[in-house]
């Protein structure tokens, strides 16, 4: 059920001007397939959510983490580097962002 109405968010069309959901559907849909232990899946679905936003944080921490934990390692490099680019400024310790060093070798 959920994955019809992340299907029917993505589908409606939102103005420049009108802000999108704070946390999309189809993101919690892939948090609940990570706590699932379906981190494969979990990552389609991450993915799906930075087609429409490139550069949600959660989704990319959680792209991040599903890939290592699906043994996809060219992913897990990939959206890690993406996260520290994204967080580059930041000036608190975030767990997402260590376990982004970690997996680079920082």
């Amino acid at each position: 059920m959920l994955g019809h109405a992340a299907d029917r968010e993505d589908a409606s069309a939102k103005s420049v001007v009108t802000p999108g959901p704070i946390v999309p559907a189809r993101e919690i849909l892939a948090m609940i397939l990570e706590r699932d232990g379906k981190p494969a899946d979990a990552l389609a679905e991450f993915e799906k959510v930075l087609q429409h936003q490139p550069n949600r944080y959660r989704a990319i921490a959680g792209a991040a983490e599903c890939a290592k934990r699906a043994s996809n390692e060219q992913k897990a490099v990939f959206y890690s580097k993406q996260l520290l680019e994204l967080a580059k400024h930041a000036d608190s310790p975030r767990p997402e962002i260590a376990e982004a060093k970690r997996t680079l070798g920082m």
